[in-house]
């Protein structure tokens, strides 16, 4: 994580704890919205987030496991060459394209994206039962 976007999140941090040293889970579900995070608010998702930086349930999440868990969040560690492999086998016409629900088991073997990113990534809520690989390899790539 650049140390902009460290910046960002930790005004916006202080800013919803009000200068407390812990926020609770409607703090953290404020935090995200405000940093324009939508996509996480899926509740799967969100609950993704929240068992990674309050697993106890104690409502007393500080910046620093809420820093760490959305870095490791952005990092996305994937082996594009073992899912590129993985896709093609779905691939039966040779167009490019596979169906969206082999690319989420796919993604969910070779990366280490978790199930409601993975399904943002893919576009399951949007129209459409492909994904072109090129473009979904292209998102996964470290610029």
């Amino acid at each position: 994580m650049d140390a902009d976007t460290k910046a960002t999140i930790s005004t916006a941090y202080r800013h919803v704890s009000h200068g407390l040293p812990n926020i609770t889970r409607d703090q953290l579900r404020e935090l995200l919205y405000v940093l324009g995070c939508k996509p996480l608010m899926e509740e799967t998702y969100f609950n993704e987030i929240l068992a990674g930086v309050d697993p106890q349930g104690t409502e007393k999440i500080t910046l620093e496991r809420l820093l760490a868990k959305l870095s490791d969040m952005m990092t996305v560690k994937c082996d594009v060459k073992a899912l590129r492999e993985a896709l093609a086998v779905f691939d039966d016409t040779g167009s490019g394209k596979v169906d969206k629900a082999e690319v989420t088991r796919a993604l969910a073997a070779y990366s280490n994206l978790p199930k409601g990113q993975i399904e943002s990534l893919v576009g399951m809520k949007q129209g459409g039962a492909s994904v072109d690989i090129e473009e979904l390899l292209k998102k996964l790539t470290p610029k």
